[in-house]
């Protein structure tokens, strides 16, 4: 399972945590990929969430 900022929502991400309302980054997020677009795996399962984020369910 792996779950990550959407990469065209990233930007409303930043506001967020600098507001307080989403938790503070523990990296850099120079590497965000669209789940749909990720080959070394099979997704099984895709949520969107908030319109923000992503939620994906993969396998080998």
């Amino acid at each position: 399972m792996l779950t990550s900022p959407l990469p065209c929502m990233d930007p409303v991400m930043k506001v967020l945590e600098l507001v307080g309302l989403n938790q503070k980054r523990t990296g850099p997020h120079e590497n965000l990929v669209y789940f749909k677009n990720i080959k070394l795996f099979k997704l099984k399962k895709i949520k969107i969430i908030g319109g923000l984020s992503q939620w994906g369910i993969f396998v080998k």
